[in-house]
C-alpha cells in the first residue's frame, strides 16, 4: 500500500491521525510515548517513528530525557525489534543535531534541519543505517519555552523512494498538521513541567483508573483485577495524589482529558486540537491543505496546550 494520491485518500489519513491522537491517554502512563509513535506511523506507509520528551538546550544538546517511545508501521515489519532498537538508540542520544525552534514548533525533513549527512549525525543516526530515504522531524515546546522542554518526534520512511517525492512531501505536511494536536495531548498527559517518577501511573493504577472511568465500584474493580478492595482503595488514593484530584469525579475527568493540571475545564474537542492552517484560512482548511499537497501550512501558535 502507498499513500493515496487522491486528496480524499490523504484526508482519510489525516482524519485517522487526528483520531489516533485523541485516543492517546490523557494521563502519564508508561507506554504513552510508544503509543504516540504508533499514531505517527500513519503519516506514511512503511514508516518507523519515535517520540520523546526532554529538556533540550538551545544548542540542541539533550539535557534530560523524561520518556521515549518508538513504533514500526504495518508496512515495515511485524517484528518489534526495529522499534525496540530505535527506542534504545534514542534513549542514548546526547544531541538532536539541530537547534530546537523557539517559541513555536516546527516540522521539516532531516536534510533541512541537520544537513545532507543527517543519517550520521544527531537524531538522524538513531534510525537504522540506510533504512530510510526520508526522515521527518518535528519539535514543539511543552509549557514555558524558557524551561527548554520539548516534544520531539521523528518519522522515517523506509524502503525504496527518494526525498522530495510526492510521498515524502505529503507525509511532511500531514505530520506538520497533526503535531500541534499531539503536543497538546502530551502537555495534558505529561504536564507543563519536568515530570518525575511520582507523576507516572503504574500499570495497576492505570487499570484501576480505566475501570473507574467506566463507572465500576471499588469492589467490582477488586473482583476484576483479582485484588482486595483494600488494595484497590490504596490505588485510588495514589491516583488522587498523582493526578491532584480531590474527588472521584475529578479522577474520571482527568482520565478522559476534560480537565488539566490546573483544574481548568478544557472546553470542546475542537478547541483542544486546533490544527496549523494556511494564513487567513479556517481551522478545517489546515487538514484540507495537507490533502491537497500544498506547502502553505502556517507554523503552530505559541502556547501549545492552553485551552
Amino acid at each position: 500500500m502507498t499513500i493515496p494520491s487522491s486528496p480524499a485518500g490523504v484526508l482519510d489519513r489525516a482524519v485517522a491521525l487526528t483520531e489516533g491522537v485523541c485516543r492517546l491517554p490523557a494521563v502519564a502512563v508508561p507506554p504513552w510515548a510508544d503509543q504516540a509513535a504508533q499514531v505517527l506511523t500513519l503519516v506514511a506507509d512503511r514508516s518507523l517513528a519515535c517520540v520523546f520528551v526532554g529538556q533540550i538546550k538551545p544548542t540542541g544538546a539533550i539535557e534530560h530525557l523524561e520518556t521515549a517511545g518508538a513504533a514500526a508501521g504495518r508496512g515495515v515489519t511485524t517484528d518489534t525489534s526495529l522499534a525496540l532498537t530505535l527506542r534504545s538508540t534514542v534513549e542514548r542520544l546526547s544531541e538532536l543535531g539541530f537547534e530546537p525552534p523557539r517559541p513555536s514548533g516546527h516540522t521539516a525533513t532531516a536534510d533541512e534541519l541537520i544537513g545532507p549527512a543527517w543519517s550520521r549525525r544527531g537524531m538522524g543516526s538513531a534510525w537504522p543505517a540506510g533504512a530510510c530515504h526520508t526522515l521527518i522531524i518535528s519539535a514543539h515546546p511543552l509549557g514555558d519555552p524558557d524551561l527548554e522542554r520539548y516534544l520531539i518526534a521523528g518519522v522515517g520512511i523506509v524502503g525504496p523512494g527518494e526525498q522530495g517525492s510526492p510521498e515524502s512531501r505529503r507525509a511532511t505536511e500531514l505530520m506538520n498538521a497533526v503535531m500541534p494536536a499531539l503536543a497538546r495531548r502530551a502537555l495534558l498527559a505529561i504536564g507543563p513541567r519536568v515530570s518525575g517518577s511520582g507523576r507516572w501511573l503504574t500499570d495497576r493504577e492505570q487499570a484501576v483508573l480505566e475501570r473507574l472511568a467506566l463507572g465500576h465500584s471499588v469492589r467490582e474493580i477488586a473482583d476484576e483485577i483479582g485484588r482486595s478492595p483494600h488494595t484497590v482503595h490504596d490505588h485510588v488514593k495514589s491516583l488522587h495524589r498523582k493526578l491532584d484530584a480531590s474527588s472521584r469525579g475529578e479522577l474520571v475527568a482527568r482520565a478522559l482529558g476534560y480537565i488539566d493540571d490546573a483544574h481548568r475545564v478544557l472546553g470542546t474537542l475542537g478547541s483542544q486540537i486546533a490544527e496549523p492552517k494556511p494564513i487567513g484560512a479556517s481551522p478545517a482548511e489546515g487538514v484540507r491543505a495537507a490533502a491537497r499537497g500544498t506547502d502553505s501550512l502556517a507554523e503552530p501558535k505559541p502556547g501549545v496546550g492552553s485551552p
